[in-house]
């Protein structure tokens, strides 16, 4: 914050008072290496690792296909941050790509990005967190044959809705002391932090057992499956493509660090070996836990298994198996909690209202909660999985293609390195792998889906956002709304 003082006479005119003046107002630059290392870790561990093996080896069709696979995500990840490293020089902006893009094609591909985070990303994710949550939930319960698919997905509506009743009536049944329902609901940065802090360890410690497990099984010999290497592997560049749709949604997150990129000390430095460290010890943990897996079932159990931890457990912590399932539920249940009350910010304006008694944003919330659960309807995590990935990877393409713009737009900027442009240009070529390869040989209703939510976007943009419009019908429908829910804006008062 930059300061300027001046002496100004008191009211003698006797002695003069010297007056400090604020004239630039900065976010705190207040994460170093190791705490921006923790946020990529944190980030990127999430209920991936623990859903999506089976469907990796099913779609790579071999041991060892699977295995690299889930490597060479980690390396196209860490070649899209060094991209990103160049860009978030370039830019110097928190925001990641909505401040790529907004300042190389403007403000409508930067909206639509956010647009599409809204309608497809966050509510998609919880979707996926949902039916995680939904499969080791069941996973304790017995049950003569396969769990019903019905049923899987009404457990998975139940946490969504619960999640809801934490921010709206969360005091209806059970009291709950109002400071307390102010944080839960995200009111409390510190509180939300910690609780974040608990679910990382949680699952960190989860993978790790995981690991050290899978350690112990190789040395005592169990080896037979890993040994089949890459026999039987597909040939099919879609079932590749889509193996790589489960990679990187587990690798996802590792660019929140560039959203908060004016808060980084010594960004030059702290940056890339902060999404390097993290990434290095995700891939490792990743890779790891995967060959653990396969020391622990054949290749039919891991493929028919919806929840592999348990599993795993079962065979290698039967004393105590259920802490496996305990610490993946409570570690899901808490980051999904929290991501439904986070991003108010950026939804239109009546969804940052909040609830008059209870504090939170609960028009954003039920936002959320309805499009996933309409996303849970539209079929199993795979297909989910298709449509959120589909819209992310055109998005990429788009905002690693503006490296070479501001190549040209902007040769003489500070640039902390200058990445190899085969670096961008590997990025993009995967990610145009991604998008066109499932979408000429393997279409899908999922493509489609995702295509019309960005078509609205665009639509929506140029009356509601572009010109400003509000008809007089939105105000009626917004204290409706407001009355019903018990709503208001948000204030705020600049200080003298």
């Amino acid at each position: 914050m930059d300061q300027q003082s001046a002496a100004v006479p008191n009211d003698g005119d006797t002695e003069v008072t010297k007056v400090t003046v604020q004239t630039e107002l900065k976010l705190k630059q207040n994460i170093g290496l190791i705490r921006g290392a923790s946020i990529v870790v944190g980030t990127v561990i999430g209920s991936g690792i623990f859903i999506f093996p089976g469907g990796t080896l099913r779609l790579a069709g071999s041991v060892g296909l699977a295995l690299v696979i889930w490597g060479l995500g980690a390396v196209i990840t860490f070649l899209n941050a060094l991209t990103w490293s160049e860009l978030g020089s370039v830019v110097r902006k928190s925001g990641s790509e909505y401040a790529f893009l907004r300042q190389c094609y403007g403000p409508l591909p930067a909206f639509l990005f956010v647009w599409t985070g809204i309608t497809i990303g966050a509510p998609s994710s919880l979707a996926v967190a949902s039916l995680t949550f939904s499969h080791y939930v069941l996973s304790q319960v017995e049950f003569c044959g396969p769990v019903p698919d019905l049923l899987i997905k009404l457990c998975a509506v139940l946490m969504l809705v619960y999640c809801v009743h934490l921010c709206a009536i969360g005091v209806a049944s059970v009291y709950i002391p109002p400071d307390l329902l102010r944080c839960a609901c995200a009111q409390s940065t510190a509180f939300a932090t910690r609780v974040m802090v608990v679910c990382t360890f949680l699952k960190t410690a989860a993978l790790c057992v995981i690991v050290v497990g899978g350690i112990v099984r190789m040395a005592q010999g169990y080896t037979s499956v890993l040994s089949t290497g890459f026999s039987g592997s597909t040939t099919s560049s879609s079932d590749i493509a889509l193996a790589f749709y489960f990679i990187n949604y587990s690798y996802g997150g590792w660019d929140n660090i560039y959203v908060v990129f004016e808060e980084v000390k010594n960004p030059k430095r702290n940056l890339l070996l902060s999404t390097g460290g993290g990434l290095l010890i995700v891939a490792v943990l990743y890779v790891l836990a995967n060959v653990s897996f396969l020391t622990v079932m054949t290749t039919d159990q891991l493929l028919a298994s919806p929840a592999v931890a348990v599993t795993w457990g079962d065979v290698m912590l039967r004393p105590v198996s259920i802490l496996m399932p305990l610490a993946i539920i409570a570690s899901v249940f808490g980051s999904a909690s929290t991501a439904v009350f986070a991003g108010s910010s950026v939804m239109p304006e009546f969804f940052s209202f909040i609830h008059v008694r209870r504090y939170s944003p609960l028009p954003a919330v039920i936002f959320r909660i309805t499009l996933a659960v309409a996303f849970l309807m539209m079929g199993d995590i795979g297909d989910i999985i298709n449509f959120l990935t589909f819209p992310n990877s055109v998005f990429q393409v788009m905002s690693v293609a503006s490296l070479f713009v501001f190549r040209r737009s902007r040769p003489d900027a500070a640039r902390f390195f200058r990445v190899p442009l085969l670096v961008p240009a590997l990025v993009i070529a995967y990610n145009t792998f991604l998008v066109v390869t499932p979408l000429v040989l393997d279409p899908r209703w999922e493509f489609l889906y995702a295509a019309v939510f960005i078509t609205v976007g665009a639509i929506l943009y140029v009356p509601f956002v572009k010109y400003q419009l509000k008809p007089k019908v939105f105000d009626t429908v917004e204290t409706k709304l407001q009355l019903l829910l018990e709503v208001s804006p948000t204030t705020y008062q600049k200080e003298d």
